[in-house]
């Protein structure tokens, strides 16, 4: 099967940084797949996800790497020929679902303009489909006489989700859809991804904080940590025997209802001095060897599976 996305050798470096916000990463996507990508803030997951559309802020200094979609170049790609792609080969859900919806019009207004510009439908046509798809994903239909400020964070990702699920893109880009929303309605956003992966076979590259939605529902899992992919592999290999040091401290850090009460909560501890050219994990690993000090590692197939960025684990 030929991959749907293919990310090779990609950096994006920002203006006033000494390094890159997203340091030479390789990731591939196939049809129907979802690949979770995990890290600390700021390690460059949002980062990634504006680089594969193309939304580079002015700050940005320089883009390096390949990114294609069925074989097409997106990067340099001319702004016209990106809009077209939007929407039916890919789309986003954002961090902040506010973001992607237009305070200044009703939903089914934002309905209508996506669903006739994208579909040809025409405002009737629109709004019967709008309420279907508002159904699919247990949101009322009185939404759509709403605007955004009026719905809550929950019902937001819903309305981007119900039209996902209406022009069924080939590669859908969530970044943290779960953030900020209880329990309950992160279990409802999931399975709402679920269906679209089901349904639509969109494959779809989840960003995102909670270990636990990653290892519900993706088949594979990029660690990141700043800029760079540390561990690279099969969900449950990743998460289950997980190589780095990094991952290790990152699952370690999540809360379990048994570990005892006189335990305290593992935290990865804080770095210190740098050094040049070498791991960038390496103040806060209490794995670390000298030549970890000394030598930048690559990714390589590591002795569990998958491949990882590790001198003292691979």
């Amino acid at each position: 099967m030929e991959p749907l996305l293919v990310v090779e050798h990609f950096s994006v470096q920002y203006q006033r940084m000494d390094r890159p916000a997203v340091d030479d990463v390789s990731l591939s996507l196939n049809p129907g797949q979802v690949l979770g990508v995990v890290g600390e803030s700021g390690c460059g997951k949002t980062t990634l996800i504006k680089g594969i559309l193309g939304f580079f802020p002015h700050c940005v200094a320089g883009v390096a790497g390949s990114v294609r979609l069925e074989g097409k170049e997106l990067l340099g790609l001319p702004d016209k020929e990106r809009r077209n792609l939007l929407g039916t080969s890919m789309d986003v859900i954002a961090q902040d679902s506010g973001t992607s919806l237009n305070p200044m019009k009703r939903i089914g207004k934002q309905f209508s303009q996506i669903l006739g510009e994208k579909l040809g439908l025409s405002y009737q046509s629109s709004m019967i489909y709008a309420r279907e798809l508002l159904a699919r994903v247990n949101c009322p239909k009185e939404l759509l006489n709403r605007f955004p400020f009026q719905l809550s964070g929950g019902q937001r990702q819903r309305v981007l989700i119900a039209l996902a699920f209406a022009l069924r893109p080939k590669l859908l880009l969530a970044d943290e859809p779960t953030s900020a929303l209880d329990v309950t309605v992160q279990g409802q956003v999931l399975r709402e991804l679920e269906l679209l992966r089901r349904d639509c076979k969109s494959a779809i590259l989840l960003i995102s904080h909670n270990l636990g939605a990653v290892s519900r529902i993706a088949d594979q899992v990029a660690v990141m940590y700043q800029g760079q992919v540390v561990e690279y592999g099969e969900t449950h290999q990743v998460m289950d025997t997980p190589s780095h040091p990094y991952t290790k401290g990152l699952i370690a850090c999540v809360p379990s209802l048994s570990l005892p009460k006189s335990q305290r909560l593992y935290n990865i501890p804080q770095g210190g001095k740098e050094w040049e050219g070498g791991c960038r994990f390496a103040s806060r690993c209490p794995e670390r060897i000298p030549d970890c000090q000394r030598q930048a590692p690559q990714l390589r197939p590591g002795k569990k599976g998958g491949l990882v960025a590790c001198h003292c684990c691979g």
